[in-house]
């Protein structure tokens, strides 16, 4: 069994579309209105990353204040990390984990990864609208529906 088998047989439960590249070594998919790409290492079978992609672009107007919500976030969330993408100029949301072991169900970490996300989405939202003197550049792909 690899990480790939035991995400795939938790999203089967919920009816979802899955999208595996296998050059980049990834399965996209969507989830409770987000979509997801997890990312995995065949040379570690027990670590992934779990990310959600193109939360918002970077501008010369907004990358100060994008890079002080990623530092404040990842503060607050440990597990979490708020990343600029240097080749697509946007922030991406993710969480990496270590399995411990491939034998178990691990659907709890799973769900709780991809709260985790979203609750990070939530709070970067709430923080970078609180201010209305600059507008957010939201990207296509960023979800509608927020609720944690």
């Amino acid at each position: 069994m690899t990480i790939i088998d035991a995400f795939t047989a938790f999203l089967q439960e919920f009816n979802t579309d899955i999208h595996y590249d296998l050059v980049d070594n990834t399965v996209q998919f969507n989830w409770d209105s987000c979509n997801f790409v997890l990312f995995y290492n065949q040379d570690d079978p027990l670590y992934f990353r779990l990310m959600l992609p193109r939360v918002a672009s970077y501008s010369e107007d907004n990358q100060n204040k994008l890079d002080s919500i990623a530092l404040a976030l990842a503060t607050k969330y440990k597990v979490g990390k708020a990343i600029r993408v240097n080749h697509d100029g946007t922030l991406w949301l993710s969480v990496e984990c270590f399995l411990s072991s491939l034998h178990v169900d691990n659907s709890r970490l799973f769900i709780r990864a991809m709260r985790i996300l979203k609750s990070m989405l939530n709070e970067f939202r709430d923080r970078y609208y609180s201010d209305q003197g600059t507008s957010a550049i939201v990207t296509e792909e960023t979800p509608e529906s927020m609720e944690a």
